[in-house]
């Protein structure tokens, strides 16, 4: 693939997934919630019923579930933008994992920062240590799998 058009999907693709992570942030608290809740419920239900659980189980299952969930997006979609931007910068010769951990977590703290001007949305410091947690898992799975490709293609030869 040509230089020019990796460089321009690793752009594009970057770009789109901070615009998604600004979307979902842009959302009122109530939108959100409701979102959060209509993914984890039923599976809540469901694992009440097998335990026989009462209406509160239900109600403490789903707020569990929905942290997790909640969470384990911001992880995820961090790992992916660290892994994007780190990409990105080796595209560009840049070969430091930690601009790209940077990069991602001053992201987090400004897509923090707006959900707090979003009625219903709190930003917190805790999510942007794990949106960085995200960004460095990321960019060292991109680091593990170019070690790797590498390896392959010396054995090769």
């Amino acid at each position: 693939m040509p230089g020019w058009l990796y460089k321009a999907i690793l752009w594009a693709a970057t770009i789109c997934l901070m615009g998604a992570i600004f979307i979902f942030s842009a959302q009122e608290g109530p939108a959100s919630d409701a979102l959060t809740q209509n993914a984890v419920e039923p599976v809540a239900e469901l694992l009440a019923a097998f335990q026989q659980g009462t209406e509160a189980a239900v109600q403490t299952l789903c707020y569990i579930l929905g942290t997790l969930l909640r969470k384990g997006a911001h992880l995820l979609e961090y790992a992916l933008l660290g892994a994007l931007i780190h990409l990105l910068l080796r595209a560009y010769g840049a070969q430091r994992g930690w601009v790209a951990i940077l990069i991602a977590t001053l992201y987090a703290a400004t897509d923090e920062f707006h959900q707090t001007l979003v009625p219903g949305r709190l930003g917190t410091p805790t999510d942007v240590m794990i949106d960085a947690l995200g960004a460095a898992a990321g960019v060292l799975f991109t680091g593990w799998i170019i070690r790797i490709r590498r390896k392959k293609h010396v054995h090769d030869l």
